[in-house]
């Protein structure tokens, strides 16, 4: 048994042995060594740990391996004779000058000096001289222009070596005082001139290098107290003062002028380079003709119904002579070739109105249609009529403030209606149902005399829409009909008020004055009739008057007592929220006038006092502690800003004086929040020059409960 049991574990230690051969070792390696069977790691290398790269000037400073993510910098450079000082890369735009006598002198690229040579530094240059001028000369090296201050005398073509120091003016205008000059060669090519039109010399900046270009210069002369210009459209260039004599016979003149961009005081200043640097330019008949013809179609009506001028002359081409003729139409005629007057035409008629152009011996004609028709104003009168006639209304009297065209209007049918100076009356007794009535619009211009009906709608009984109301003028006369939603009046109890609902729940404000007598006789929930006049309010902070949907009560009439179990029912109307500084903005922006008022639903408000005393007529009110001072937003480049306030003396006869009290709102110069506890709504009124004041609706639709 012994012996068996040795045999075995023999067997299996060999067994263990040659797996191991066989299957070897998944060797963990540290330090060079395999953890696990000691065999050493044939690839380690204790020099080579891996480097923790510091990169310097695209680098690693400790193993030298380039940074892939590095960006040279890029080098501002200051080119000298057409090599960069700081980086030595070449100037692209260096065109050497060498004087041709093949000595040893140096020259400084004119571009060069201007950029960045300073004040006082002495430079030397050489150039091309290409105009002269009094106390020096212009020279160019190919790579910019110089004025060169000096009284060596020179010609064109002359190749100069000067030395000097730069002075450096105003605006960068720099010159070359010299102090030695030399002509070092003769006969050159001098630069061409650049053609441009005084637009594009108007449109450079007055940068050194801009200075003393050679131009060929297109514009139009003129004179301003004795300032000669040359411009182009809305263009302007000045003409150097020495120059003037050149211009004074030729002012309104096309010209082509040969000069040096000299200098610069407001605008550009050119002087012509000699005497005969000023060519006149007579239009060319056959190449601007047909841009002529078009531009005078642009000042042409159409159609018109009155006398209307004629173009006489073409700015860009003022050398072209127009003259206006009609044939073949009886009552139209051309006076003094700038108007045509319309005596009598009846009826549509179409003028045959011929321009003829002449310049320069030549000749260039064209023929424009235009319509004697009073189409045009019969329309834009329909769109100021309203689409249901209110019981007063003023009639348009005049079209687009041209008091040439004269209106008179008169009742063509419907006994409803009465017309005296324009202004039309509706008497609503007569209207039982909605009906149309005519009037007739006759418009005269001169001889000349048209006339069209048109129909008015009139509501029955006289009662205009809401809607209807909105667009109405300031001061028309209204009727109205609505349910009395509440009843308030301004802080110091002076407007007294009402907001009446109409049936598809839009709402206005009806201001009684100090009427009281009339304001109290009705509650919430009564149906009125209101006749009232539309009303407007001037607003300090946008300058404008301000139409908006409250009317002055005239007249009141009870039409339905309020129900005994009335309650206010606000669930089809719409209802605005305040609660975000951007809601109250959007309020103040978006707050249309026109379209009558609103329910807010006002949220947790910020409160605060009018006045130190805690007894001010005001609560101001916000969505933070700004509530004080109220709150704006710019729209159009105009700011639109309103204060929010309650009214104290408001607040306790919707509310009571309880309530009141307990907001605690006392004399403080910080706004106070209500604890999320406070939700109001209510209805903006009386609206000033800086507030607008909330009233609660009613007791019933303010939430409150007192912090402990």
């Amino acid at each position: 048994m012994r012996r068996l049991t040795i045999i075995l574990l023999t067997i299996v230690l060999c067994l263990s042995v040659t797996l191991l051969a066989a299957c070897g070792c998944e060797h963990y390696y540290e330090n060079g060594e395999c953890k696990y069977c000691g065999k050493v790691d044939a690839n380690y290398n204790p020099n080579n740990m891996g480097c923790f790269h510091y990169y310097q000037d695209g680098a690693c400073k400790y193993c030298a391996q380039v940074d892939p993510n590095y960006q040279p910098p890029v080098c501002n450079h200051y080119f000298e004779l057409g090599v960069c000082t700081h980086c030595g890369e070449a100037d692209p735009n260096y065109v050497p000058v060498a004087p041709p006598t093949g000595d040893d002198k140096v020259a400084t690229a004119i571009k060069v000096a201007l950029l960045y040579g300073e004040n006082g530094q002495e430079k030397s240059l050489t150039g091309v001289v290409y105009a002269t001028a009094q106390g020096g000369y212009y020279i160019n090296d190919g790579t910019a222009s110089v004025f060169v201050q000096d009284a060596t005398s020179v010609v064109l073509g002359d190749v100069v070596y000067v030395t000097g120091t730069l002075s450096v003016g105003a605006l960068n205008q720099t010159k070359l005082v010299a102090t030695n000059a030399e002509v070092v060669a003769q006969g050159a090519t001098p630069i061409a001139p650049v053609e441009m039109t005084v637009a594009d010399l108007s449109k450079m900046p007055a940068v050194a290098t801009n200075y003393y270009q050679l131009v060929k210069l297109t514009g139009f002369v003129g004179n301003v107290e004795d300032l000669y210009t040359l411009s182009l459209e809305e263009h302007v260039v000045n003409v150097d003062a020495n120059s003037n004599q050149l211009f004074q016979s030729i002012v309104g003149q096309k010209v082509v002028v040969t000069a040096v961009v000299s200098s610069f005081a407001n605008t550009w200043v050119v002087t012509p380079v000699s005497s005969d640097a000023v060519e006149i330019v007579p239009a060319d008949l056959d190449l601007v003709a047909d841009e002529i013809f078009a531009w005078a179609q642009t000042q042409l009506p159409e159609k018109t119904f009155q006398n209307f001028e004629l173009p006489t002359a073409y700015a860009l081409e003022p050398t072209v002579e127009f003259a206006w003729s009609i044939t073949g139409v009886s009552g139209v005629e051309v006076q003094n070739n700038s108007l045509v007057a319309i005596n009598s035409v009846s009826g549509e008629v179409t003028i045959p109105l011929t321009l003829t152009l002449t310049c320069d011996g030549k000749t260039a004609t064209y023929t424009y249609q235009v319509k004697v028709n009073a189409d045009y104003v019969f329309e834009w009168a329909q769109g100021q009529l309203p689409a249901k006639m209110p019981l007063v209304y003023s009639l348009p009297t005049s079209y687009n403030n041209e008091n040439n065209i004269t209106f008179e209007w008169s009742v063509e049918q419907g006994n409803a209606i009465a017309i005296a100076n324009n202004v039309l009356t509706v008497d609503a007794s007569l209207v039982t149902q909605d009906t149309v009535a005519k009037a007739r619009l006759t418009i005269k211009a001169g001889n000349n005399e048209m006339s069209k009906v048109f129909d008015l709608n009139l509501p029955a009984n006289g009662v205009s829409a809401f809607d209807d109301v909105a667009s109405l003028p300031v001061g028309t006369t209204a009727k109205v009909v609505g349910t009395v939603l509440l009843k308030s009046y301004d802080h110091n109890k002076k407007d007294y008020s009402m907001a009446i609902v109409a049936e598809n729940n839009d709402m206005y404000e009806v201001a009684f004055g100090t009427n009281t007598t009339e304001w109290a006789k009705y509650n919430a929930g009564d149906k009125v009739q209101i006749t009232g006049q539309v009303r407007e309010v001037w607003d300090s902070y946008t300058g404008k008057t301000i139409v908006r949907l409250t009317l002055s009560c005239d007249d009141v009439a009870l039409v339905e007592t309020a129900p005994s179990d009335y309650k206010i029912d606000i669930s089809n109307m719409t209802v605005v929220t305040l609660a975000t500084l951007e809601d109250y903005k959007n309020f103040v922006v978006n707050f249309d006038t026109k379209t009558g008022r609103t329910i807010v639903k006002i949220v947790n408000p910020y409160l605060v006092s009018s006045s130190t005393s805690g007894a001010g007529n005001y609560i101001r009110f916000g969505p933070d502690t700004t509530a004080a001072s109220g709150y704006s937003n710019k729209v159009d480049g105009k700011t639109w800003k309103r204060e929010f306030v309650f009214a104290r003396n408001m607040l306790k006869e919707v509310c009571g004086t309880a309530f009141h009290d307990s907001l605690q709102v006392g004399a403080t110069s910080k706004a106070t929040p209500i604890q999320n506890t406070l939700e109001v709504y209510a209805v903006p009124m009386h609206l000033g020059d800086t507030t607008w004041q909330f009233v609660p609706i009613s007791a019933d639709f303010v939430t409150y409960t007192p912090a402990n």
